[in-house]
């Protein structure tokens, strides 16, 4: 990671996160996730570091925008897969591994939408993402939302459109 004097880079490069993704032993991390205990109900588990990051803690949205981002520009959450409950382990490292060869480092994430627990891979988004963008993306990959994060809060982008609502945000 760059970190430095003022107006230098905090986090990381595209390519320095392209060549951590390409790194990642997809299914041996997969099956360390699956023998954690203690888990919150709500996270996001990256299958880089072995960490869960809980967007409610401070400390953990620092460290997925210094870890998964330019350390400045908000990260996106955004998931790549559709499960209700648990997730089919070869279907979260099949798309683990797409999301992985595309230059992204993937998450195991699980939270709950409209009371129904969700269990799936995401991706973190950044560099220069915006909510346009995002918004983009979720009605390309049928997502319901997105988690936004910044140092002082995150927040949840809706997809209107998936939920019925119709125009924009």
């Amino acid at each position: 990671m760059n970190a430095g004097n003022v107006g230098e880079q905090y986090g990381r490069t595209r390519d320095e996160i392209r060549q951590a993704a390409m790194g990642i032993r997809i299914r041996d991390a997969i099956g360390v996730y699956r023998n954690k205990a203690g888990l919150p109900t709500e996270f996001s588990y990256s299958l880089e570091t072995g960490k869960h990051y809980d967007a409610d803690n401070a400390e953990d949205r620092t460290a997925l925008l210094e870890r998964y981002s330019d350390g400045h520009s908000p990260v996106y959450m955004i998931a790549v897969t559709n499960a209700v409950g648990t997730i089919n382990d070869e279907i979260a490292a099949l798309a683990a591994i797409e999301c992985a060869h595309h230059g992204l480092v993937p998450f195991l994430g699980r939270w709950v939408f409209d009371d129904v627990v969700h269990e799936d891979v995401s991706v973190a988004m950044d560099h220069g993402l915006t909510d346009e963008k995002a918004l983009g993306l979720l009605k390309t990959l049928k997502q319901k939302g997105a988690l936004k994060i910044t140092r002082s809060r995150h927040s949840v982008l809706y997809n209107t459109d998936y939920l019925g609502y119709g125009g924009k945000i």
